[in-house]
């Protein structure tokens, strides 16, 4: 009796585990329209100073779309240390961590919002941003050595033996011997017949430069090549030249993010920024998220960067009719 009862025992055990070899089953994919949502959540509220910050981001979106997430200057007053992004468990939801650092002086701070930058269901660029989380930055020194403090005052006079009387002396001497040989070499030098160097050639202006560029772009043959990504990073690169060139903000080694942000102050025509807008985060949608747009929507980005240059290059003056008029019956 005891040996079937063992026999079972173990045939319901063989039953309840799970099968071996299997792959964890994919949630699925809900029924209905799925909105797009964005949280985040900080492993710790209290942190020490260049602790590292594990800043979780949950992505709510629906099926097959793609995201960025904006970083950079966007997260002082933390430093990004890494990225990490979790293999995905639902087609509907993504997670990325990002490992943030703060070095400065304990205080009450907070990770700012962080923008999820994303297409719409027309097509449109559209964003959402998580709410900041507060964080307390605490240092295990103690307040004498966190603490500023006054200057020492100056150690006392050290008396000098009159037996070293001399070394005054010899100082002394080399000091004259060092101003005579300056004058003499200021006075015996001879100098060159040409000291001017040749200055570089004036920069072409920034409308010339780019028209210049895209067309240089359009004759490489990029897209029908198959090199989509090559096409946008130069495109992108020659749009945040001009644009930075042409209103007078920084451009070099900057994203996306903070040439728009620079561009607003300048007073930038409202139709003028949403079309640059569209094509710089179009390029970096490919570039970052490999994402590849349709065809007629990369052919059409050569033929906008033109457009938005014509709208936006300076004018030349309109002249007075009144000193017109003048002029022509002088």
């Amino acid at each position: 009796m005891r040996a079937w009862l063992g026999a079972l025992a173990l045939l319901i055990a063989a039953c309840q585990q799970e099968p071996v070899g299997q792959p964890t089953p994919v949630a699925p994919v809900p029924d209905g329209p799925v909105a797009w949502l964005v949280s985040a959540q900080a492993s710790k509220t209290e942190l020490q100073v260049g602790e590292t910050l594990d800043v979780e981001i949950t992505v709510r979106h629906p099926a097959g779309q793609e995201f960025l997430i904006a970083t950079g200057a966007n997260l002082e007053p933390f430093e990004l240390v890494e990225r990490v992004d979790a293999e995905p468990s639902s087609p509907v939801e993504d997670h990325v961590t990002l490992r943030l650092a703060a070095y400065r002086l304990p205080g009450e701070i907070a990770v700012p919002p962080i923008k999820v930058e994303y297409r719409n269901e027309s097509g449109e660029l559209a964003s959402l941003e998580t709410e900041p989380i507060p964080i307390t930055l605490v240092t295990s020194l103690t307040p004498a050595v966190t603490d500023i403090h006054d200057i020492k005052p100056p150690i006392a006079d050290i008396p000098i033996s009159r037996e070293w009387g001399w070394l005054w002396w010899v100082l002394g001497a080399l000091g004259v011997a060092a101003i005579a040989y300056l004058l003499y070499r200021r006075f015996t030098r001879k100098r060159p017949e040409s000291m001017a160097a040749t200055p570089p050639p004036p920069l072409l202006p920034p409308e010339v430069e780019a028209e210049t560029a895209l067309r240089r772009l359009a004759e490489a043959g990029w897209l029908k090549k198959g090199e989509v990504r090559r096409f946008y990073i130069e495109l992108s690169e020659i749009m945040k030249r001009y644009a930075g060139r042409r209103y007078g903000v920084p451009f070099l080694e900057r994203t996306t993010p903070e040439i728009q942000k620079d561009l607003k102050r300048t007073g930038i025509p409202r139709e003028a920024q949403n079309q640059l807008d569209r094509i710089l985060v179009t390029a970096d949608f490919v570039k970052f998220a490999r994402v590849i747009p349709p065809e007629e929507e990369s052919n059409r980005m050569v033929p906008e960067s033109f457009r938005f240059i014509e709208e936006t290059k300076p004018r030349p003056p309109v002249p007075d009719p009144v000193e017109t008029v003048g002029k022509t019956q002088r």
